[in-house]
């Protein structure tokens, strides 16, 4: 398997930004938000590159950096297995890798083509997104 220490080269900036959107900007195992609480967020390979898993979209979701640090090339069951609330975390990346791409990447094109409208019309959603998540638990 060929490393993953290309930086941000290894996936394409819509693809990245598509993801992100997808997931509200939020990390998938702690919740943190990259817009509200400045988390700096990565991208997390749920089936790590290490054990023969791939860049495609199913295999990948928002992670705060300490989260994708610590799990390193754990695999998910294990990591997830450490984690308090584990079976609300699995339903929460399981909703987001099974959600389709296509419209979040249309709107990281958009946003990448500075569109206003969706610039402003993603950060509504990625409020209330956040909002719906820590507020009514």
């Amino acid at each position: 398997m060929p490393n993953n220490n290309n930086g941000s080269k290894w996936i394409r900036p819509d693809k990245r930004l598509a993801i992100y959107l997808r997931d509200g900007f939020t990390c998938a195992y702690c919740g943190s938000s990259g817009v509200l609480d400045r988390a700096p967020l990565t991208l997390d390979h749920l089936q790590p590159r290490e054990l023969g898993g791939t860049n495609e979209a199913t295999n990948l979701i928002c992670a705060c950096r300490d989260c994708n640090s610590n799990r390193r090339s754990v695999g998910l069951d294990d990591w997830l297995a450490r984690l308090p609330d584990s079976s609300a975390i699995a339903q929460r990346i399981n909703t987001r890798t099974s959600t389709d791409l296509t419209p979040y990447r249309a709107k990281a094109k958009a946003l990448i083509h500075g569109n206003h409208f969706v610039v402003t019309d993603i950060r509504r959603r990625a409020d209330m997104s956040w909002r719906s998540e820590h507020l009514h638990a």
